[in-house]
């Protein structure tokens, strides 16, 4: 089994070999392989780049970072990424009285209770 060290781009393989002896060796016998990396070095890593596997996002509480993109890319429903997760509590509103059909008050009263936020 392959392993980097965090951060590091892979240059370390599997039983301590380097890489650049490593990978070749695998396509010489057509074992599917890639570089296992660190969560830092996929920013960088060109084959993720190349493929747009990593998108920006700013949230409003954690600020701005990095999300993965499906790395399946279909022409008629790609994946992507439209905002970020919301905050705890933040679509309570649209799901309570739009989804589940509670009056404002009734939502306003369970919220009285600590029962939702």
């Amino acid at each position: 089994m392959a392993h980097c060290r965090a951060g590091d781009h892979g240059e370390i393989g599997a039983n301590g070999r380097e890489r650049r002896v490593v990978q070749p060796d695998r396509a010489q016998h057509r074992v599917a392989a890639a570089p296992v990396l660190g969560l830092e070095a996929h920013a960088t890593y060109l084959h993720f780049r190349a493929r747009g596997m990593l998108t920006a996002i700013r949230h409003p509480k954690a600020g701005e970072f990095s999300l993965y993109i499906s790395p399946i890319k279909l022409f008629a429903t790609p994946g992507r990424i439209e905002r970020a997760a919301p905050c705890f509590g933040e679509d309570n509103e649209r799901v309570f009285e739009g989804l589940h059909g509670l009056k404002p008050q009734e939502h306003r009263d369970l919220q009285a209770h600590g029962v939702v936020r």
